[in-house]
């Protein structure tokens, strides 16, 4: 005699593959969150240090006498780079322009710097970006495996590119 609610060639695991998938469930849910969050630091970083790169290209190809003009396009020039690729908070005085006269010593002097003449170009120049942070949770919150979610965190992002000079 059968068993009432039974059917012959089922084995009864309806309810265990219901289970596994919310098991498998919650934890593509923290992949798939960190992995997003992951890319978006990456994307504003790479957003960042391609600002500074074009920048810094831009300044070590001109004349020592237009570098004090130079330095101002340099930051605005990383100043509309981040904005076009829908980065707020990136400021010209978040932008840093410094250049060098040699490889000997780790001191960077302004651009402006008297010690900078036709006969004594800088070596050269390095454009960063200081005092930029991106929030981290704030779009995808990440959930910890007690089902609470993480606080979102800053994290500084200060890309720096560094390029000899050309004239």
């Amino acid at each position: 005699m059968l068993k009432r609610g039974y059917r012959p060639g089922t084995t009864g695991q309806g309810g265990a593959a219901a289970v596994e998938f919310a098991f498998v469930l919650a934890i593509m849910i923290l992949l798939v969150s960190g992995l997003f969050e992951f890319g978006r630091v990456f994307w504003f970083y790479d957003a960042l240090a391609k600002s500074t790169r074009d920048s810094a290209r831009m300044l070590s190809m001109t004349e020592v006498t237009g570098l004090s003009a130079g330095v101002s396009q340099a930051q605005s020039m990383v100043v509309t780079a981040a904005s076009q690729a829908r980065l707020s908070g990136v400021t010209a005085a978040k932008v840093s322009v410094r250049c060098d006269d040699d490889y000997s010593d780790t001191t960077d002097y302004a651009c402006t710097d008297s010690r900078f003449t036709v006969a004594n170009p800088p070596v050269r120049v390095i454009v960063g970006i200081t005092g930029y942070s991106i929030t981290v949770g704030g779009i995808l919150p990440m959930v910890r495996q007690d089902g609470s979610t993480w606080a979102p965190f800053s994290l500084g992002l200060s890309p720096k590119t560094t390029m000899p000079y050309m004239k």
